[in-house]
């Protein structure tokens, strides 16, 4: 937390990354590495948000989300951490995607953002957006724009994997 405080107090955002890439831990210190890279590509991401650079966004995102993944590949107790941030990110991005009215990828990030981790769904990333905003903004554009068979794809994963939320989602 000290390290990436320092850097960004130092550097900037746009240095975490990199900061991260050129540590050297012992192998044993490999998988908290990849968990606090994957934690600081969504700090890089959300700035990326707030400079409304959707791309560099999206693009952050992903590698946070497999940075995170690393991490509970190489250490297991990581899992609800880990997920917990992986279902952010997954959330965020469903956002970025409605914004680009690519609906279908919309509503595949957000069915497998819950999914990863249904607790989470009410807990804000660091944009204050929680994935089940994000959930609900899906759903009334979808139910907007006439798109059932999105709607209807959606409602048949979240009513498997996370009923309650997608009860939640409703208005």
């Amino acid at each position: 937390e000290r390290f990436r405080r320092h850097i960004l107090a130092s550097r900037g955002s746009a240095a975490l990354e990199q900061a991260y890439d050129q540590l050297k831990p012992a192998p044993e210190a490999s998988a908290a590495q990849a968990w606090f890279r994957g934690y600081a590509l969504l700090v890089l991401a959300e700035d990326a948000q707030r400079l409304n650079a959707p791309a560099r966004a999206d693009d952050a995102y992903l590698r946070a989300i497999r940075a995170l993944e690393a991490s509970v590949t190489a250490e297991p107790s990581y899992a609800d951490t880990a997920h917990h941030f992986i279902a952010l990110a997954l959330a965020a991005r469903a956002r970025l995607a409605q914004d680009r009215e690519d609906s279908e990828v919309a509503v595949a990030l957000i069915a497998r953002a819950i999914d990863t981790r249904p607790e989470s769904a009410e807990w804000p990333d660091g944009l204050e957006r929680t994935p089940l905003g994000t959930l609900r903004r899906i759903r009334r554009e979808l139910e907007s724009r006439g798109q059932t068979a999105l709607l209807t794809n959606l409602s048949e994963d979240l009513a498997v994997a996370a009923p309650e939320v997608w009860e939640k989602s409703g208005y």
